[in-house]
Parts: structure tokens; C-alpha cells; sequence
């Protein structure tokens, strides 16, 4: 016997299915907040300095340009100690006991906080000599130009980076195409700091600010990988020494790495050749060229003495009348040796190769901030405005926010709203195993036209984990506290999918700090183009 259907029960049935999967779909959308403790800690407590009107301490007389960064990247080498040992024993002889790259030009930054931009186009000079065979000289003037927003009224993406820079804004830079530029081709590059007359700043940069177009001859060169070498996660001698051999085999390959550390004299020798610090007494202040190391160095040249010889071999950015003809030893023990490592591992010859007619971007100052999403997967989409009738979409450029990442990219469908309708075509994938910027060469080209998608086209990246580990946001963010207060974003070119849905970053992404330190502007993401048929 059937029974019969209470329809007030059922109705409340319904309604409460309703309201629970309905309304909990809407209050589940995911949510991306910045919280204090995902910062560097050095931050948290700069930014407390500040807040309580200590700006000014006994250690910012000791400030050589080196700002800190947001976020650290850190890898647990603990974790691969089983493989790295075996890795160790195979390629045991692909690691001497000694080694030196070639020298590039020793800089002087004078009373400039520039060490940064130093480090990094010395960086580039030894990447090139190792790629292409020849050494070259990068201006240093045209990098901190294109970062300073007092230099022109017309320069539109610009920061304070006079004061002080990142490595990762001076990657911007490069992955901007804004550089890198030879000294000999740059006109400012004698009016380094003219603040009297801007208008001796080049006439071209502001050209090229302005139309986002790369010619010819300017720049010289496209960086198109630049690699973050992690730091660990937890520090012992193994963890250590895994680090120290990564960054070994990349001044090997690529002629040096970039690296950061807390530079006080209170620590080197009396005849500025040799360098330890052995305690926390406060955070990285100042960037330099790692060009070698000595495993034998002996423990016994330094003031402050550690436990076991070795050491890097260090290349400054305070001329050639300081230390050992501008190079110093910096023990292996020393608290911060090889932290913040970058190096660049790919670069493009624009004088051989006219690779690119357009980079489509708006993330102008790169990967500023980096926001854990509670997932191993998600996918990311940047809309742009084609600016021709017809151009080939060639390569796609991204930065990279963890280790061991796995990328898939798209060319999305749009529907007559221009709103992401479907994933449409794959047209490449890449395997990442440091974080950093890279320029992805797309296994399938295709033509972009002005008459589709009323002129709109959209890259979807699908970045996944690896290792299952939680995944990064890569975001550019404006912020006083990371020189990037002038980054600017809008609505509606920006989406990130985690939970099924396609949403703005914009309503996605908040700054959970309590001290409105950071206002979200941009993804991570470039597309390249060429004419069709030039």
C-alpha cells in the first residue's frame, strides 16, 4: 500500500536541499586571503617598525638597496635526501672542489641603493658569455629608470626603486621587455641620477613605454627563463649542502646566480677580502654575484670564525678598490650564504632573431606576492585586446610561484559577453622545476583576428602540482611595502577557477593582514605575437 506524500514535509525537504546547496555554493566561493603569517617574517616585522614610527633604525645606515621580499621561496631538500644522495655520489665529478666563472664588469653603486639592479645585470653579462660566448655590459641606469617613477612623468609603470629594489622587480623588467640594453646603446647611461633634467632620460624608453612595442634594436636582448633557486625549508648541514650544489651547478652552467645577504662591516675582514656572519642579527640588506667557491677555503681567514672551510666566491658592486679587486669570500656557514639565488638560464638575441612584435602584459613589476590557494591544481585566465588584424600568438610568458609545477596552456573560448565559455584548444604544456619567470614556446601556433571574439582573445593556464603539495597564486599586487605603488589592474582581465567557477580576481583575492598592505592588480601571465605575413 502506497503512503500518501505529506507535501508541507516535502516542501521543507526541497526547500532546505535548496537552501543548502544553493546558498552554501554561493558562501563557499572560494576566497584567497593574504595573511600575515604566509609573509616573510622580516616584513611583518618592518612593517610593525613602521607602524609604531621606527622607520629610521641603527641598521638602515646600513641599507645598500636590497628591499625585502614579500614571500620566500623555500623547498623542503629533507624530503628528496635519499635522491639527492644518489644524485650526489652519480655526478660527484661534475662538482670541483674549486671554481670560478668569468668575470663581468665590477660596478660601483656609490651611495645609491642600487645592488640589485648591479647583481642582476651581472647576472645577465654571465649568462650571455656562457650562452653566446661573448661578454657584453647591461645598463644598470636603464633598468633603475624603468622602475623609478620620478624619472618621467611618462613613465606609467614605474615604482621607487631608486631607494631600493627585488630581484623579482628587476625580472619584471626583463620579462617586460623593457631590457636588458647595452651600455653603449643607452643614452641616460652618463645621467644616471640627473634629477635636474628628466628630459636626458631616453627619448626611445618613453616610446617604448607608451606603445609596448619591441624593435629592432631596442632592447638588445630578452631574458626568456630566469630561475628562483629555493631556499630550505629547514636548515641543516644536508639541507645546506643539497642548496649550496644547486647553486653550484648554476654558476657552472650559467656563468653565476644573484644572491642576497645581511652586509655589515662588523663582519668582514680587516682587509675586506673575507665575509661571515654567523647569527640572525637582522635581514638581508644587500645583493651580489656568487661567481665560485673554494671548498678548502680555510675557516681561519674569517673575523668570525665557523666550524669547516669553504667558501662562495663573492663578486660586489663596490668597485674595484674594495676587497680583492671588487671580490670577497663568503664562508659557507655564514647565516644567510646562497639565500634568494636567482639565475638566468635562457636569453634571446634580438639583433639575430626579431622573435617578437608584441608582448600583450599588464603585469609590469612580475611576481610580487604569492597566495596559497589550499589546492594542488587550479586554473588561470588573462584577457586581452588583439591590437592588429591579424597576428600569431607564438609563446606565452608566466611567472612560477613553487617548485615541481606542471603547466597546460589554452587559448580559451570566449562567448558574445567576451566571458570564458570552454577551455578550448591546448597549445602547450611545460614541466617547471623552480619557481621563476619563463617564456613557454607553444607546440601550436595559432592566428589570432580581430574579427573573432570582438577582437578579445584569452590564455588559460592549468598549473598543478607535482609533488600533491599545496599551490601558489603568482599575483602582481600593489603595495608601499614591495616598491610596486604604482601597479594598476582592472576588473574583468583576470580569473582564476578553483572550485568550478570561473571568478575575478578582483572579488577573489583580499588582503587578510589587518593593515591594508596589499590591493591586488594583475595575474602573472604575457602572450607574444607576430604579424601575420611579415
Amino acid at each position: 500500500m502506497k503512503k500518501k506524500v505529506n507535501k508541507k514535509a516535502l516542501f521543507c525537504i526541497v526547500f532546505f536541499t535548496w537552501a543548502f546547496f544553493g546558498l552554501n555554493s554561493n558562501a563557499n566561493a572560494h576566497e584567497l586571503k593574504i595573511r600575515l603569517e604566509n609573509l616573510n617574517p622580516a616584513v611583518v616585522e618592518y612593517v610593525e617598525y613602521v607602524k609604531n614610527g621606527e622607520k629610521t633604525k641603527d641598521h638602515d645606515k646600513n641599507f645598500f638597496g636590497m628591499l625585502l621580499n614579500t614571500v620566500e621561496f623555500k623547498k623542503d631538500y629533507s624530503l628528496d635526501d635519499n635522491d639527492n644522495v644518489v644524485y650526489e655520489q652519480k655526478n660527484k665529478s661534475s662538482l670541483p672542489a674549486k671554481y670560478i666563472s668569468d668575470l663581468t664588469p665590477i660596478r660601483n653603486q656609490g651611495s645609491y641603493g642600487s645592488c640589485w639592479a648591479c647583481a642582476m645585470a651581472s647576472v645577465v653579462e654571465g649568462s650571455f658569455s656562457k650562452i653566446f660566448g661573448n661578454l657584453i655590459e647591461i645598463s644598470v641606469p636603464n633598468m633603475i629608470y624603468h622602475l623609478n617613477y620620478g624619472a618621467s612623468l611618462n613613465n606609467k609603470y614605474s615604482s621607487d626603486a631608486e631607494e631600493g629594489g627585488l630581484f623579482s622587480l628587476a625580472t619584471a623588467y626583463f620579462a617586460s621587455g623593457r631590457g636588458a640594453v647595452l651600455a653603449e646603446d643607452d643614452v641616460c647611461y652618463d645621467n644616471m641620477f640627473n634629477k635636474s633634467n628628466p628630459e636626458h632620460w631616453s627619448v626611445k624608453k618613453r616610446q617604448f613605454l607608451d606603445t609596448n612595442l619591441i624593435s629592432l634594436d631596442y632592447p638588445a636582448y630578452y631574458l626568456r627563463d630566469v630561475k628562483f633557486i629555493p631556499d630550505p625549508k629547514i636548515y641543516n648541514d644536508r639541507t645546506r649542502e643539497i642548496h649550496r650544489n644547486k647553486i653550484k651547478r648554476a654558476i657552472m652552467k650559467f656563468g653565476g646566480v644573484a644572491s642576497s645577504f645581511l652586509y655589515d662591516p662588523e663582519y668582514i675582514s680587516e682587509d675586506e677580502k673575507n665575509y661571515c656572519c654567523l647569527e640572525k642579527v637582522w635581514w638581508p640588506n644587500h645583493a651580489i654575484k656568487i661567481i665560485g667557491w673554494d671548498d678548502n677555503y680555510s675557516r681561519m681567514n674569517f673575523k668570525y670564525r665557523p666550524k669547516n672551510n669553504g667558501a662562495f666566491i663573492i663578486q660586489n658592486s663596490f668597485g674595484e678598490n674594495w676587497g680583492n679587486n671588487g671580490i670577497f669570500y663568503m664562508s659557507y656557514e655564514d647565516v644567510y650564504a646562497g639565500n634568494n639565488s636567482v639565475a638566468v638560464t635562457d636569453i634571446d638575441d634580438f639583433r639575430e632573431k626579431y622573435s617578437f612584435y608584441k608582448i600583450y602584459q599588464d603585469d609590469y613589476f612580475g611576481m610580487v606576492l604569492s597566495v596559497p590557494t589550499g589546492t594542488n591544481e587550479f586554473f588561470l585566465a588573462k584577457i586581452f585586446d588583439l591590437r592588429c588584424q591579424r597576428e600569431n600568438l607564438t609563446d606565452v610568458g608566466l611567472f612560477i610561484a613553487d617548485s615541481e609545477v606542471n603547466c597546460e596552456f589554452y587559448l580559451a573560448d570566449l562567448d558574445s559577453e567576451n566571458k570564458i565559455s570552454g577551455l578550448g584548444e591546448v597549445i602547450g604544456e611545460k614541466y617547471f622545476e623552480f619557481p621563476g619567470y619563463y617564456t613557454v614556446a607553444l607546440n601550436n601556433i595559432k592566428e589570432l583576428s580581430k574579427k573573432d571574439n570582438n577582437g578579445k582573445f584569452a590564455i588559460i593556464v592549468k598549473m598543478k602540482s607535482e609533488s600533491d603539495g599545496e599551490i601558489k597564486l603568482p599575483l602582481e599586487i600593489k603595495s608601499w611595502v614591495t616598491a610596486t605603488s604604482q601597479a594598476v589592474g582592472y576588473k574583468d582581465e583576470n580569473f582564476v577557477n578553483i572550485n568550478g567557477k570561473w571568478e575575478d580576481i578582483f572579488d577573489v583575492v583580499k588582503d587578510d593582514t589587518g593593515w591594508n598592505l596589499f590591493e591586488v592588480t594583475n595575474l602573472n601571465i604575457k602572450a607574444f605575437t607576430e604579424i601575420v605575413g611579415r
